[in-house]
């Protein structure tokens, strides 16, 4: 699934639906329900990555700070491919978005992880 497509869908969704403060993620049931919830997830994961890059980003030199950004550059082509293919295992079906975002949020949350390591070793 191509992220425009995942983008209207996400866009229809959020016009069709209710606040996203009444909507109880640990209980849903509909597939609508299910994407703001996986889309949640997934904003949320995107969140702490952006905010650890940032903050490791500030203590590297420029060489640093450089191959940083080729690296997560990389990253995000090998994490959009790879949750793609995940997808694909329900190519054209209601599940496929939900694998998509599923997938981004988990392999987010982990570069989350990999780059606060990466600003703890840096540290020591």
């Amino acid at each position: 699934m191509s992220r425009c497509s995942l983008v209207l869908i996400l866009a229809t969704l959020a016009l069709v639906s209710r606040p996203a403060s009444a909507l109880d993620c640990a209980n849903a049931m509909s597939t609508i329900d299910m994407l703001q919830c996986a889309d949640r997830d997934y904003q949320a994961a995107d969140k702490r990555l952006n905010q650890s890059y940032s903050a490791f980003k500030k203590t590297l030199d420029a060489e640093g700070a450089k191959l940083l950004l080729e690296s997560q550059r990389a990253w995000l082509k090998f994490r959009d491919t790879n949750c793609a293919v995940a997808a694909d295992m329900a190519r054209g079906g209601t599940l496929s978005p939900l694998l998509n975002l599923g997938c981004q949020a988990d392999m987010t949350e982990k570069r989350n992880k990999e780059l606060i390591e990466f600003a703890k070793g840096m540290a020591q």
